[in-house]
C-alpha cells in the first residue's frame, strides 16, 4: 500500500488517531511536585513537568532548568504515577543529583535544561508504571536524520498549572493535589540555533478554542514529541514512529489569538546534554 507524506489539516485528523498517539507518549510524561511538612499535614505545590529519560546507565527526569530553584525550596519532591493518590514516590531534595546546562541571564532565552538523576529505589518504583526514553540509544537515529521543521505534527505534553486543584481529605490524606496533563498538537513555527543550543517555536491558536488553558504555566519542562503523517491511496491517515525532540521552556504573551511555546530542540537533547553529563564529576 503506497503512502505519501502530507500536510494534513488538523480538522481532518481522526480523534482515534490523536488518542493513539497521545497514548504512546503518556508513559514518558511525569509531573514534579514539591512537598513540605506543615501543621495541617503537607504543603504541596506543582513545580513543573518532565520526561522520563535514560542516558547511558543513568535514569532521570529531563525538565527545564528554571524549575530547579523552586524545587530546592522544598524538602521533598514527589511524582504522580497514576490516578490514585498512593501512586506517588517521593525523595528528599538534598539527596538529588541534578545536572544543569548553565547559568541563565535575564536577557537570554537559555540554555534551560536540567536532568534530575533518580536513585535506584525510585527508578524501581517508577518502571512498573512508566517508561524511560533512551536518549543514548536513540541519539544516532535522531541526529542522523535530516529533520525538516516544516513537516510533521508536534505534541507538547505537560501539566497545566491552572487546572491543578487541591481537594481532600481523601483515603487517609488531609489534602490531595489533582494534576491534569495536556498533550496538545501543534506545528513548528520556527527552528534556530543560538550559542550551540537549538530552539523550537510552536504556535498555539486560541481562536474558537475555549478548551485551551488561558496560561501554560506548569508545562515548563514538558516534552515535545514529533510524528510525520501519511495518507494512503485509500485515504487512510497513519503516522510514523514518535520521536522525543524537544523540551518546553517558556511561553509568549497571547497576541491576535496566538501564543507561542518556546522549547529546546533535538541537538540540545541528544548531542549537548549527554556531553554535559559526562563532564559532570558524579556521572
Amino acid at each position: 500500500m503506497d503512502q505519501k507524506i502530507e500536510n494534513i489539516p488538523i480538522n481532518e485528523l481522526p480523534e482515534k488517531l490523536i488518542d493513539e498517539i497521545i497514548g504512546e507518549i503518556k508513559p514518558y510524561v511525569i509531573n514534579l511536585v514539591g512537598l513540605n511538612d506543615c501543621p495541617s499535614g503537607e504543603d504541596v505545590q506543582l513545580l513543573g513537568s518532565g520526561t522520563l529519560i535514560k542516558i547511558e546507565d543513568k535514569y532521570g527526569i529531563l525538565t527545564a532548568q528554571h524549575v530547579i530553584p523552586l524545587l530546592r525550596k522544598f524538602k521533598k519532591i514527589g511524582f504522580n504515577l497514576g490516578t490514585f493518590v498512593h501512586d506517588r514516590p517521593q525523595i528528599d531534595t538534598n539527596l538529588l543529583q541534578i545536572v544543569e546546562t548553565g547559568t541563565q541571564t535575564n536577557d537570554s532565552i537559555g540554555p534551560d535544561l536540567a536532568v534530575i538523576i533518580l536513585p535506584e529505589y525510585i527508578t524501581g518504583m517508577i518502571k512498573p508504571k512508566k517508561t524511560f526514553w533512551n536518549i543514548s540509544y536513540n541519539a544516532k537515529n535522531v541526529l542522523s536524520k535530516n529533520i525538516d521543521p516544516e513537516i510533521g505534527l508536534c505534541f507538547v505534553c505537560g501539566v497545566i498549572g491552572e487546572w491543578t486543584k487541591i481537594s481532600g481529605p481523601a483515603t487517609g490524606f488531609n489534602k490531595v493535589l489533582n494534576c491534569y496533563c495536556l498533550c496538545g498538537y501543534v506545528g513548528i513555527e520556527k527552528y534556530w540555533n543560538e550559542k550551540k543550543f537549538d530552539y523550537l517555536k510552536l504556535s498555539v491558536n486560541y481562536e474558537n478554542r475555549p478548551d485551551l488553558p488561558a496560561n501554560f504555566g506548569g508545562v515548563s519542562g514538558g516534552g515535545i514529541w514529533r510524528t510525520v503523517l501519511y495518507r494512503s491511496e485509500e485515504g487512510i491517515i497513519s503516522y510514523s514512529d514518535l520521536l522525543f525532540l524537544g523540551v518546553a521552556i517558556r511561553q509568549t504573551l497571547t497576541e491576535n489569538n496566538l501564543r507561542s511555546i518556546i522549547g529546546h530542540g533535538w541537538h540540545s537533547i541528544y548531542d549537548l546534554l549527554p556531553k554535559l553529563m559526562k563532564k559532570n564529576s558524579n556521572f
